[in-house]
């Protein structure tokens, strides 16, 4: 997933959260300030700079945002994939609402980690 607004400060500000716990802020607002202090975080730490870490941290970002302030990538088999069960969860989240209930899927569905994890491995393998 990728900001519509890269100048625009996302909602929660512009950190990125480390699978260890660890949240690493930006000195500057932006995309470019917040990578940098990543690659420097991990450089420090003996931590191996993934190729594709500007997309991870852009698509972790994504997972935070409320729904017009990111898109899905076209031409990405990932993130079509994800824009399909984004779909389909949002008619289940319908029809759940009808019957009474509030499963909230579609807001699921954004926030699983481990689902971005295979949205950006797709993203990747189809360059």
């Amino acid at each position: 997933m990728r900001l519509i607004r890269r100048n625009e400060s996302p909602v929660g500000g512009w950190y990125y959260e480390l699978s260890q716990g660890l949240v690493i802020k930006a000195e500057a607002p932006g995309l470019e300030p917040l990578e940098r202090r990543v690659k420097q975080f991990m450089n420090a730490n003996s931590i191996q700079v993934p190729s594709d870490l500007r997309g991870m941290i852009e698509d972790q970002i994504c997972s935070r945002q409320p729904s017009g302030k990111c898109r899905y990538e076209k031409d990405k088999a990932g993130d079509l994939i994800a824009a399909g069960i984004s779909f389909l969860a949002g008619i289940a989240d319908k029809v759940a609402n009808i019957a009474g209930a509030n499963p909230e899927l579609k807001k699921k569905a954004k926030g699983c980690s481990s689902c971005g994890k295979r949205r950006m491995t797709l993203n990747n393998l189809s360059r």
